[in-house]
């Protein structure tokens, strides 16, 4: 279950500019961000991912 303390570590490490993979790797926020927009952009919407 997501606690509200994970929630805000979690906000807090997405808008920061960038994040750790799991590989140890630097990534960009905003190439995560442009992948959602993407991946939103492409779903079904009567099947979307959220639901």
């Amino acid at each position: 279950m997501l606690t509200p303390l994970m929630a805000q570590n979690l906000i807090k490490e997405f808008f920061s500019e960038s994040m750790t993979n799991s590989e140890g790797e630097e990534v960009s926020t905003l190439e995560i961000k442009k992948i959602l927009q993407i991946t939103i952009e492409k779903e079904d919407k009567k099947k979307a991912f959220n639901r």
